[in-house]
């Protein structure tokens, strides 16, 4: 662990109280040190300050170790995380809001081992965190929300454990946030819509799930996203696009350089059934317009993107597939505005977005939209010969 500089130690010995005692921690990281994602120098200077902080009163120093399990989470570090704000929930000077705080931390520590493949660990940290006792209503939705992540998490055959349960959790996460202010159940409503499009609800009947829920203002806030996100993007410059290929290891695409030429994106998750239903309609579309270039935008996280291989096989899948294996917790959807898929996206040749009602109730609807989308682009039958060759990176195998 890096020394903290002497300034900041004497910082830290004359801390009064929680806040001196994390402000000492803080100024003693560099810049690279605070924006590096996944470091854990935040939470060794934490640790530091907290020595050398001398004695503060019990509810100042269990304000810092709450701190500290925070950053031991933005770190990563989930056991390290889990042991601290366990500490904290359990001590017995604990206040209800401390109690709160450190629950939740707990909880959001057990997502994040599920969503990594470590349901055991997971599973055992939900089973602890139920033996602590209430800690409010906010802990126990997101409780019940970690519990709706162990439902959606893979089975040895691949499949998610249990949809059904999954969503029961989320509904009563819903219910537990009712009275709390609408932004904390938005992203609850994201989620519930996620796992319905694992459990093969198709976009029409997710968008009229949420569309049916407007008394809520959260739920309004989402129908409104999923309804009009994409539609403000049609006729302007098409966001950037820059993710490495996940069929290709090594290869980076980078959609600004592909201008000249339309470039149709698939958003998909191995895991959507209804993505794989149209995925014959775009093989088609690729053998019958080759003068349109194809990229598959993966939407799976790191325990589903394993079954990728399978899902290329499957389907025939012959242009290139990229992704940052984050699920609908990266950046891409929002930026691209997606709110369910699968979804399928024409970029025109000179980069902007040109359609994205593409997706049809069956194979021959769907090919018959693109269809009619790639002639309203007026694009060649075949591709026309360039005047000059064109850049290695602007085609794919």
């Amino acid at each position: 662990m890096r020394l903290l500089p002497l300034l900041v130690l004497a910082a830290a010995a004359y801390a009064a109280n929680a806040d001196d005692v994390v402000a000492a921690a803080d100024a003693s990281l560099t810049e690279v040190q605070r924006d590096e994602p996944g470091s854990s120098a935040r939470a060794e200077a934490i640790v530091a300050a907290l020595e050398g902080a001398g004695t503060l009163p019990e509810l100042e120093r269990l304000t810092v170790q709450l701190a500290l399990a925070e950053a031991w989470l933005d770190a990563g570090k989930q056991g390290q995380c889990l042991e601290t704000a366990t500490a904290v929930q359990s001590a017995a000077d604990a206040t209800p809001v401390l109690r709160e705080r450190a629950a939740l931390v707990r909880a959001a520590a057990a997502r994040a081992l599920i969503r990594a493949g470590e349901v055991p660990a997971g599973t055992a940290a939900l089973v602890a965190l139920a033996a602590a006792g209430d800690a409010g209503p906010r802990a126990a939705a997101h409780q019940r929300i970690a519990q709706a992540e162990l439902g959606m998490a893979l089975d040895a055959e691949r499949k998610p454990a249990d949809i059904p349960a999954a969503l029961g959790h989320i509904d009563a996460a819903l219910d537990l946030l009712r009275e709390l202010p609408a932004p904390e159940r938005v992203p609850v409503y994201l989620l519930r819509l996620t796992v319905m499009e694992r459990g093969g609800a198709k976009p029409a009947e997710v968008l009229a799930w949420i569309q049916a829920r407007t008394g809520d203002a959260a739920a309004a806030e989402v129908a409104a996203m999923a309804a009009t996100a994409q539609d403000k993007l049609l006729g302007q410059p098409a966001p950037e696009l820059i993710a490495p290929r996940l069929d290709v290891p090594g290869e980076v695409i980078d959609l600004a350089k592909l201008r000249g030429r339309p470039v149709l994106i698939d958003f998909f998750a191995t895991w959507c059934k209804p993505c794989a239903a149209i995925a014959p309609a775009v093989a088609r579309f690729a053998t019958q317009h080759p003068e349109v270039q194809i990229i598959g935008l993966s939407l799976d996280n790191a325990q589903t993107i394993a079954d990728l291989p399978a899902f290329i096989a499957a389907h025939a899948v012959t242009w290139p597939i990229i992704g940052d294996t984050n699920g609908w917790d990266g950046e891409i959807d929002d930026v691209w505005g997606i709110s369910a898929i699968p979804s399928l996206v024409l970029v025109a040749a000179d980069g902007s977005i040109a359609s994205n009602d593409l997706v049809g109730g069956t194979v021959e609807e769907t090919l018959e939209k693109l269809a009619a989308a790639a002639k309203a682009l007026d694009a060649p039958a075949k591709p026309a010969k360039p005047a000059k060759p064109a850049p290695a990176d602007a085609a794919f195998p």
